[in-house]
């Protein structure tokens, strides 16, 4: 049997199973299909869920101080985004981050552990993930506010379009192509103003 490449399910039977032997075979190869495709929906998933699986822990490490120097970030902040990489790359390690650090002492070097406070705080990041300040909540509700008037306003904009040019006598079709340029010009002024607008306060 061979699995061909490209579709890691699909199993060519070049060679089909005697008779006798067609039941069992036939339960085995699903059952291999299965696992083949557990185990690839799984790494997949993983991989699409947390980037920094797999890993090397130095290279990690390196990936961060590479990171710190590229955006050119205060060395007092390393131990910070140190410990944010190791607990992107290993969420559960939350709760035994000293036997996770230790475990990789080489590669993590010196890594604090963590303290009460952030301990506290990443808890509550699962426990009450709803747990925000509230002007974040108001922010969102101003911004979503501001979204739907801009989605009614452009709508009317755009049905406007088709009939204020020529009732207000700047039509978009006039032969004269001074003409016709100079009114493209002040009906895109007059689309853009809420914009222009919003752009000044």
């Amino acid at each position: 049997m061979d699995v061909l490449e490209g579709d890691i399910f699909h199993i060519e039977e070049r060679f089909p199973p005697k008779h006798s032997e067609g039941l069992e075979f036939e339960a085995d190869m699903r059952g291999r299909q299965s696992q083949r495709k557990s185990e690839f929906n799984e790494n997949i998933h993983a991989r699409i869920c947390n980037p920094l699986a797999g890993i090397d822990a130095r290279d990690l490490m390196l990936k961060v101080d590479e990171f710190m120097r590229e955006k050119n970030l205060p060395p007092r902040d390393l131990d910070y985004f140190k410990l944010g990489a190791i607990l992107a790359q290993k969420p559960n390690a939350v709760t035994n981050m000293e036997e996770t650090i230790g475990a990789h002492r080489d590669a993590y070097g010196d890594v604090r552990d963590l303290d009460r406070d952030e301990l506290i705080h990443l808890e509550n990041e699962v426990d009450s993930p709803w747990s925000q300040p509230t002007k974040l909540y108001l922010t969102i509700v101003i911004c979503s506010v501001g979204a739907a008037v801009q989605g009614w306003d452009q709508t009317g904009t755009n049905g406007a379009n088709l009939v204020f040019p020529d009732a207000l006598g700047i039509p978009l079709g006039s032969s004269d192509s001074s003409v016709r340029d100079s009114n493209n010009w002040i009906v895109g002024l007059i689309n853009a103003a809420p914009y222009l607008a919003s752009a000044l306060v």
